[in-house]
């Protein structure tokens, strides 16, 4: 939709031949859909992209100012998988550091200007639904194309900017382009528009193993979990299912897996989420109920 507010007070005196226009998607080149552009300077508009990403504010008046803001903030959780948590962990260790700006700024996940391990205790926090939104960010963060990071291994070496301005329009801007950076999403598996498909290949199968327990009504019971290829994996990340009319969790003890990797939320409704990620050896005790 567009909205269109003429600040002067003289309708149908304002019409000019003068547009801005461009184009919104991810350092992959996916159009970013449903971003809500907004229009301010000499005239006021708000329109969202469509799933080609484009928007277009025509009918302006030239030789005035203008400024060309984008903002996206839904489904904090799309891209985002306990992965997107290896990944972090290895750029802060050093191990394997994120090869470009726009990562490093979906890997600030708190807005801190700065990558740590607050971002990762936020992100699993996500990831568990103990949150369902970033407290001190948005979903989505929008850079110029035509920006250049002075230094592309730290982006807030100084201000990135998150808006075009553009001033006295000569006539028609076409390339008025931002990139998209979904926070949170270091390995760029967002889906950003309706005609993106998700891409998550399942590679092969991780078993967990419990024993094989005959209960009894009134009785309680510890059920340990373990994975015998835990060695070989680098995180997890599941949802357990309950029948909470044949049983109850009155407790959970850790192990490889602590505390900060559960999501209690829904345990009443029989369901507990979990995301791990790091180093553990065949056999270790993962947690047990």
């Amino acid at each position: 939709y567009v909205l269109v507010q003429n600040n002067q007070g003289l309708c149908g005196s304002t019409q000019g031949n003068g547009s801005i226009s461009g184009v919104i998607e991810t350092e992959t080149s996916q159009s970013v859909e449903g971003v809500e552009t907004n229009l301010s300077g000499n005239a006021i508009e708000q329109m969202m992209t469509g799933n080609n990403g484009t928007y277009q504010f025509a009918g302006l008046q030239t030789d005035y100012d203008y400024s060309v803001t984008p903002h996206l903030d839904a489904n904090p959780l799309n891209g985002v998988s306990t992965f997107d948590l290896v990944l972090l962990a290895k750029h802060i260790l050093g191990v394997q550091l994120l090869d470009s700006p726009y990562k490093m700024i979906a890997a600030d996940v708190n807005n801190s200007k700065s990558i740590s391990t607050l971002d990762a205790i936020q992100l699993r926090k996500l990831i568990l639904n103990i949150d369902t939104q970033f407290s001190n960010n948005t979903s989505w963060r929008f850079v110029p194309q035509n920006y250049a990071f002075p230094v592309p291994s730290n982006p807030w070496f100084e201000t990135f900017p998150e808006v075009i301005n553009i001033n006295d329009l000569p006539g028609s801007i076409d390339d008025a382009d931002f990139w998209g950076v979904k926070i949170g999403d270091l390995n760029g598996s967002v889906q950003a528009n309706a005609l993106s498909a998700e891409d998550r290949n399942l590679e092969g199968v991780f078993n967990l193993n419990v024993a094989d327990i005959a209960m009894k009504a009134g009785n309680e019971y510890r059920v340990a979990f373990t994975a015998p290829e835990i060695e070989k994996i680098q995180g997890y990340q599941l949802t357990l299912s309950l029948n909470t009319e044949a049983a109850e969790v009155v407790d959970m003890v850790y192990g490889v897996a602590a505390e900060e990797n559960f999501g209690m939320r829904f345990v009443k409704d029989g369901m507990i989420t979990t995301s791990w990620n790091g180093e553990a050896k065949a056999g270790d005790e993962l947690f047990s109920l």
